[in-house]
């Protein structure tokens, strides 16, 4: 986009026993649209099916050990103009459309969106706006995450490692393009309450 996009993202664990008796509750209403719609002849409609099996399969993941999120996803965009920030929220929907992603400008919550965005603030927004899904469900939102770590310029220290099994160091060197590295400078840059400004640094080895 030609102007700064803010990504906000606000989520907390929640109880699996919670999470259990909504899934009861919705697995009720579903089963009893299904059964209703044999006593007349019909069959299930194909979204009913669709979703007791997404049910069920929630279902396990609540009785295993799962973990759920509730979640909540703001794009924040700032303007000194009122006129100029809907024109650039329109852009961005409208971006956002063309890759398949369906964003709502939420008029009647800007300002219940503007607290639940300030740091430091619990989850607290209405549950219209609240998605819960599981962790591998919001690790899928996360698109365009940097893979950066470290600094710029510094000390080289090591590569970060993208295989999800595990391999020789030499492979996992071999395969990886992304150093990183450690500026002591940037570390020794003056910090309100500390004793000095000579950075103390610990560094964990793995032996593998």
């Amino acid at each position: 986009m030609p102007f700064p996009v803010e990504c906000h993202v606000k989520a907390k664990i929640i109880n699996n026993e919670k999470v259990k008796k909504k899934f009861d509750r919705a697995k009720i209403n579903h089963k009893q649209q299904a059964k209703e719609k044999q006593d007349t002849g019909d069959s299930a409609s194909e979204d009913v099916q669709d979703n007791l099996f997404v049910l069920n399969q929630m279902e396990r993941e609540v009785t295993g050990s799962g973990v759920f999120i509730e979640w909540v996803f703001m794009f924040v965009i700032k303007s000194d103009d009122y006129r100029d920030c809907k024109r650039k929220a329109k852009r961005l929907m409208k971006r956002l459309k063309e890759t398949q992603i369906y964003a709502v400008n939420p008029l009647a919550d800007q300002l219940q969106l503007f607290y639940q965005c300030l740091h430091g603030n619990d989850l607290f927004i209405n549950k219209y706006w609240l998605q819960r899904t599981t962790a591998t469900g919001i690790a899928e939102n996360l698109f365009g995450v940097s893979q950066s770590l470290g600094t710029k310029t510094g000390f080289y220290i090591g590569r970060i490692d993208k295989f999800i099994r595990s391999v020789s160091r030499e492979e996992a060197v071999a395969s990886s393009r992304d150093i990183i590295l450690f500026s002591l400078l940037l570390a020794a840059k003056g910090i309100k309450g500390a004793v000095s400004d000579s950075p103390h640094v610990l560094i964990y080895w793995s032996n593998w």
